[in-house]
């Protein structure tokens, strides 16, 4: 056996070596490599040739050399992240991929149908970020975007359209959301659209002529056919709000579920309809219809219809005015069912001057005249004899006896006869749960009494008191001249806003009595020197603290008393001091000067 494939093989290059041809079972082939089966006509299982067989793809990639280089894939395998099933692959070096030209109801979709598919693994569409599109008479019938997020995490068009004609023209500007997310089926439907978005058109010639509209939903033949800029609209059936064009006001709003419903309206907005051919010609605003021609020849704003029928405000079931927050039932009605213990009708006609409705307690309601009114009533007899006294009913008779309570007419008393001028005077303690005299009230006032008992609203003093405390906004250097006022020029508070900082006193606008507090500390000083602070009220001492300084350290001096002013008295803080280089610290909390009014 060795010896014959020897020889075959010296045959094949001797062949070859002639002719630069090989030629397998013929000694005459015609190309470069010619393999004949053993016979043509009955074959056997071993007429083929069998090509290199791998279990996965090779990890290193051929070059230009191996171009066409050809393999059969045994199982399923992964090129690039892309899962590619067996069969023949041959090497495509200019797009550096193994490219597969199996044909097989396994791997390939065929025109009559597949069986044995696997969901999970089996689909119609592309690996790659290529769109689908699909043609019938080499036209477009049917589009499929990109409903995913790119890598600069812009969502990508994510576009859907079945139909001859059907959303054409998308502009799409990631960056911008525009032109994306649109989903049309039907013919013409979205046909114009281009930078409109997320809009869903199902029906021939929906939304046909929007361009730049977004987020309406057009459903059924025609529906918001002439649309062009407007968003926000809903119209649900053939010709729903066909002829409105709108404008580009964000949130139009509009809403027509029916056959011709909103069919008229051009620039209306915020319009819901419900029913067949309901507010069919309206050109407002704000209007609601529900039902069958509900509101149909209404051309207003702010109408409410509830009718089956294209009947007008004086006779739909229900009409109403959101603008005048009126609402009319044109028919009887009623509360709860008549036929029922708790329901009862109100009459559909208009009573006669000072009639009342009267019910006959079986649900029916009706205008009757007070004269006609059948009601017993029996009043007990009056036994009250005192002038002014107001009559009670003691409940053990059937007579109305004198009370405690007095009324002359003009003044009342209780268990007293009221003076002239009290409206209302109280012998004895009284008790309330809720006390209110309004003259006078203000928020947080006190009620006060004068020596004869009256009473009025004050203000509470303690919300008036004043308060001040101020500091130096720096230190301040003394002459050696002795007293020298303080020059306190930062408020700290100031309830009453009674300091002046640049006189640097403090000037009360009440009458009351006042504690004053006053300190000041100085730099370091190393003398005996003598260091006083003082009160001084209009101008004259009224208290000081006086010591001489020994050693090294600051000089801290205080001063606190009462003081009574009145309106216009003044308060100021004075330094003595005799020692050059002396300056008082500003610190705020070592120099300081306090009022405040205790009563």
């Amino acid at each position: 056996m060795k010896l014959k494939i020897c020889y075959l093989l010296f045959i094949c290059f001797f062949t070859s070596n002639i002719k630069a041809q090989v030629g397998i079972n013929t000694t005459t082939p015609n190309a470069q490599l010619d393999i004949r089966s053993s016979n043509q006509a009955t074959p056997t299982n071993t007429d083929g040739i069998l090509i290199p067989k791998v279990d996965a793809f090779p990890a290193t990639n051929p070059t230009a050399s191996q171009q066409g280089m050809l393999i059969y894939l045994t199982t399923v395998a992964t090129f690039s992240s892309v899962s590619k099933q067996p069969g023949f692959y041959y090497w495509d070096n200019a797009t550096t991929n193994w490219i597969g030209f199996q044909s097989s109801l396994n791997s390939d979709w065929s025109l009559t149908g597949n069986g044995g598919t696997n969901a999970s693994t089996n689909f119609l569409g592309t690996t790659d970020n290529v769109d689908i599109v699909f043609k019938r008479n080499n036209r477009r019938a049917a589009f499929i975007g990109d409903g995913t997020f790119d890598s600069t995490l812009n969502y990508n068009n994510g576009n859907t359209s079945f139909g001859d004609n059907s959303l054409l023209n998308p502009i799409v500007n990631f960056g911008a959301q525009t032109g994306v997310r649109n989903s049309a089926f039907g013919t013409n439907s979205l046909t114009k659209n281009t930078s409109g978005r997320r809009n869903v058109s199902i029906g021939d010639s929906s939304l046909y002529e929007n361009t730049t509209g977004n987020e309406n939903t057009a459903v059924g033949v025609g529906a918001l056919f002439s649309n062009i800029i407007s968003s926000g609209n809903t119209a649900i059936g053939r010709n729903a709000l066909t002829s409105f064009t709108g404008s580009a006001t964000a949130n139009i709003g509009n809403t027509a579920v029916g056959f011709g419903a909103l069919r008229n309206t051009a620039t209306g907005i915020q319009n819901t309809a419900i029913g067949y051919e309901a507010l069919r010609s309206v050109l407002g605003t704000g209007n609601v219809g529900i039902g069958y021609r509900a509101g149909f020849n209404e051309t207003g704003a702010n109408k409410l219809y509830i009718e089956n029928s294209n009947a007008d405000a004086n006779n739909a079931l229900i009409y109403g005015e959101f603008d005048n927050n009126i609402v009319r039932v044109n028919g009887t009605l009623q509360v709860n069912n008549p036929a029922t213990v708790n329901g009862y009708a109100l009459p559909n006609v208009r009573g006669t001057a000072n009639q009342v409705l009267q019910t006959d307690g079986a649900g029916a309601t009706n205008w009757v005249s007070t004269t006609s009114l059948s009601i017993n009533e029996t009043d007990p007899q009056v036994s009250s004899t005192t002038n002014n006294r107001v009559p009670r009913w003691n409940s053990t008779t059937t007579t109305l006896v004198d009370g405690t309570i007095h009324d002359d007419g003009t003044n009342v008393g209780i268990d007293v006869t009221p003076a002239a001028g009290n409206k209302l005077e109280v012998n004895g303690k009284t008790s309330t749960t809720n006390f209110q005299m309004t003259n006078g009230a203000t928020n947080g006032y006190i009620l006060q009494s004068d020596a004869t008992g009256n009473a009025s609203w004050v203000q509470n003093p303690l919300n008036t008191l004043s308060l001040v405390r101020v500091n130096l906004s720096a230190n301040q250097a003394l002459t050696t001249t002795g007293w020298q006022k303080a020059t306190f020029n930062s408020e700290v508070f100031d309830t009453s806003n009674e300091f002046d900082t640049t006189t640097n006193r403090f000037t009360a606008t009440k009458a009351g009595f006042y504690r004053v507090n006053a300190v000041f500390h100085t730099n370091n000083q190393s003398n005996n020197q003598f260091y006083s602070i003082g009160i001084r009220v209009n101008g004259n001492f009224y208290q000081q603290t006086s010591a001489n300084h020994f050693g090294n350290g600051a000089v801290d001096r205080a001063v606190n008393c009462l003081v009574q002013l009145n309106i216009g008295d003044y308060v100021e803080v004075f330094i003595e001091n005799y020692q050059t280089g002396v300056e008082i610290d500003g610190f705020s909390g070592k120099t300081i000067f306090e009022i405040e009014q205790i009563r």
